[in-house]
């Protein structure tokens, strides 16, 4: 009997950590625009991940609201933040002979190639030229996740990255790590 109970137990084990799986891709909305690295679900595509990225940046209130404050406003079409397919690739085909750099972006600008992502084009083009190999993790890229799928997600971050740098910027909404707005 506790050795069915065992087996059962690891079985559910199994079965919790498939449904927690998510994935890092690289997306490039554009040629000139960040390499960006998104989670993928098990069962997404990458083109999904990306879609429903965008849906859930629309229909979260508190981040929706960074938008208005946003000159990428200027970009809206019918309301929402327009994207293109881009370009998709895997992790595994980072250069693993230079540092590999996560840049943290707090700016839903950075998405998008310059003028509005001038930023984060010229904090890549500084650490490209010192060699490191430059990524970009923009603003809530867990929307999509559940609290596991976050965690691990982040957990296979750290595995592959070498270093990180957060970027900072007037002010960081107090959503994004978890605190009610004191306008403080």
């Amino acid at each position: 009997m506790k050795k069915l109970i065992l087996t059962l137990l690891l079985a559910l084990l199994q079965l919790t950590t498939l449904v927690w799986s998510a994935e890092p891709f690289i997306w490039r909305q554009t040629p000139d625009a960040a390499p960006m690295i998104f989670p993928r679900k098990d069962h997404q595509t990458k083109e999904a991940a990306i879609e429903e990225y965008f849906d859930k940046v629309h229909q979260t209130k508190s981040i929706s609201s960074l938008i208005d404050q946003s000159e990428i406003q200027e970009l809206l079409v019918n309301n929402s933040l327009p994207y293109k397919k881009g370009v998709y690739s895997d992790i595994a085909g980072i250069n693993t002979k230079k540092p590999r750099f996560i840049v943290v972006t707090n700016e839903l600008r950075e998405l998008y190639a310059p003028p509005y992502g001038k930023r984060i084009a010229n904090v890549i083009k500084r650490l490209e030229s010192l060699g490191a190999e430059v990524f970009v993790l923009p603003v809530v890229h867990d929307l999509i996740l559940n609290i596991q799928e976050a965690k691990e997600f982040r957990a296979k971050l750290v595995e592959i990255f070498d270093a990180q740098l957060v970027l900072g910027g007037a002010d960081i909404d107090p959503y994004l790590y978890g605190e009610k707005r004191t306008y403080a």
